[in-house]
């Protein structure tokens, strides 16, 4: 095989513009290509899987996978055995951070999944003055605000030896957890260019994973990378039709060039706020905030940061509290800020005494302006025009679009049952549609939760 060119395929300008913008997701793998330079990158799971078939060559089969060997190694000796042999390993291969590591914590990322066991990436970025938040499962998920790096790791981690994924058996039960540990995180997949690094394209598990994270997300997801050396032509195809765009490059080269391109871009320079900020209340009595507020809404950066994150992973969330607790606030004010620098149309909408008629205007005038919303008579020609055939008329393929539909229970004491129902089950169907990015806030008073379920 020929040797592989340090970076063979340039770094596509997409690519650079985003992980400039901190607009990329890493996706670091193990299962690094035989042959690279071994001073790059640690020893994959191949290596690991080589050391220990020593102990257990009569058990598997020459053609096993390293789960197989795992799994028999965990059979042979036991699990604590297996355990202790993974750190044995990981101390003999270095330990500190290698050139990938410290590459990787130079590099914007802020969230970044891997399969490594252990913290030679947490290490590198602390050298780095970054802090990382280490999630191991879904069920201890810190809250991560935007001055951290999020580590998902999910192959489990040596300090938390039960999290480990080793053998065959532990890979069959992390693909059933993949859902609920990959939701915490799942608005990156929305928003996000998401770059594979070092995972085998043809594993069944990285097929699982890619479909996992792709899932209802397919036609307005931004376009994925995967940087793996001289894959072949079927390969860059097939991987082509699911939206991901093969680099042929070596991963630790090709990182080390990402980082000196992005030293020669010029820096998108930030406009500096306005002194009229200053001149501005921070106070509105009982009068709620506007999204033009957003400056000066305090207080509230932790539910913001949480609700726009909850919004962007599901087409349906629903803010309930108290009367009075600042739920339309938040969402103006707190929100919709967040999703304005993604690219969506965003509107609020009151249900009145018709939410498909409200939903309509108020859609108008987000996509259109004023001057384009719907008149009365044009109201009165489309009064039978559902929901999902309305969305379809004025929406582009790759239109976003979020609907917050405020003070909801009005539904419940202000609409006729007959209009309830053919708003609800319009609803429904515009959920079920994944051709297009539609998205739904219910926000309503808690105590209207029972007419809700």
């Amino acid at each position: 095989m020929a040797d592989v060119a340090q970076v063979s395929d340039s770094i596509p300008d997409e690519l650079l513009k985003e992980v400039q913008r901190g607009d990329s997701v890493l996706f670091l793998g193990t299962d690094y290509p035989v042959g690279l330079p071994t001073g790059d990158v640690p020893p994959g799971r191949l290596a690991l899987a080589n050391s220990l078939a020593k102990k257990v060559s009569s058990l598997v089969k020459p053609n096993a996978t390293p789960w197989e060997i795992a799994e028999a190694y965990d059979f042979q000796y036991g699990r604590q055995s297996l355990i202790a042999a993974l750190r044995d390993w990981l101390e003999e291969t270095s330990t500190g951070p290698y050139p990938i590591h410290r590459v990787i914590a130079r590099l914007p990322f802020d969230a970044i999944i891997t399969t490594a066991y252990d913290d030679r990436l947490e290490q590198a970025l602390r050298a780095e003055s970054r802090s990382p938040v280490v999630v191991v499962n879904d069920v201890d998920v810190p809250f991560v605000g935007t001055d951290k790096v999020l580590v998902l790791k999910l192959f489990g981690d040596t300090d938390q030896p039960d999290s480990l994924v080793l053998t065959d058996e532990d890979q069959r039960k992390v693909k059933g957890r993949l859902a609920p540990l990959l939701s915490v995180v799942r608005y990156l997949f929305v928003i996000k260019t998401l770059l594979f690094v070092g995972y085998d394209l043809a594993d069944d598990f990285f097929r699982d994973l890619y479909a996992e994270v792709s899932r209802g997300t397919q036609g307005y997801q931004r376009r994925s990378y995967g940087v793996w050396p001289d894959a072949a032509e079927f390969e860059r195809q097939r991987w082509e039709k699911k939206g991901v765009a093969l680099l042929n490059a070596r991963p630790a080269a090709f990182l080390s060039d990402l980082e000196r391109q992005l030293g020669h871009l010029p820096t998108e320079k930030q406009e500096r706020e306005s002194l009229e900020l200053l001149n501005r209340r921070p106070y509105k009595f009982l009068d709620y905030f506007e999204p033009e507020d957003s400056q000066v809404f305090f207080g509230r950066e932790v539910e913001s940061l949480l609700l726009w994150r909850k919004v962007l992973s599901y087409r349906l969330v629903v803010l309930f509290g108290p009367s009075g607790a600042g739920k339309t606030s938040l969402l103006n004010a707190g929100v919709w800020p967040h999703l304005d620098r993604y690219d969506y149309h965003v509107c609020t909408v009151r249900v009145h005494t018709d939410p498909v008629l409200g939903i309509r205007q108020a859609v108008q005038k987000a996509l259109f302006g004023e001057q384009h919303a719907e008149t009365r008579s044009s109201r009165l020609q489309l009064i039978q025009e559902d929901l999902p055939s309305f969305f379809s008329r004025v929406l582009k393929p790759t239109d976003r679009l979020i609907v917050f539909l405020d003070q909801f229970e009005e539904l419940f004491v202000a609409i006729a049952p007959d209009v309830q129902d053919r708003f609800l089950h319009d609803l429904a169907v515009c959920l079920r549609d994944q051709s297009r990015d539609v998205r739904f806030v219910l926000s309503l008073r808690e105590d209207f939760l029972p007419h809700l379920e």
